[in-house]
């Protein structure tokens, strides 16, 4: 009898660590995701800063660079750390956009900070 409950204690024990990496804890997933978001938005915005050339598609390319690279740092953070520095890069890249000229090269880094609140 001893032996029996050892193994359904065992097989318990066994099913909950399965289910338990089976279910994950959410987090990487949502940071992979977050990341990719991100980085599709960094890469249309270079993408549109070499199509505009010129100091405006320079400053526009600096900018997608930028504005990246901090959303990235502050979503490597984790958890509601993350979420609060991805608030803070949001704010941070729509000043950013006033920076630039009108047009086309503030639209494309607005698109970029839209992508960086939603990853939020």
């Amino acid at each position: 009898m001893r032996r029996d409950r050892l193994f359904e204690i065992a097989a318990i024990a066994t099913l909950l660590v399965c289910a338990l990496l089976i279910a994950g804890c959410g987090g990487d997933d949502d940071e992979t995701t977050a990341t990719t978001k991100i980085d599709t938005a960094v890469q249309s915005c270079s993408d549109q800063a070499q199509q505009l050339g010129g100091a405006a598609g320079t400053a526009l390319a600096s900018a997608c660079t930028s504005v990246g690279d901090t959303a990235k740092q502050a979503l490597s953070t984790g958890g509601e750390q993350a979420t609060q520095a991805l608030s803070e890069a949001a704010t941070s890249c729509e000043s950013a956009v006033g920076q630039l000229p009108a047009g086309q090269a503030q639209d494309a880094l607005s698109s970029l900070c839209d992508a960086i609140k939603s990853a939020g």
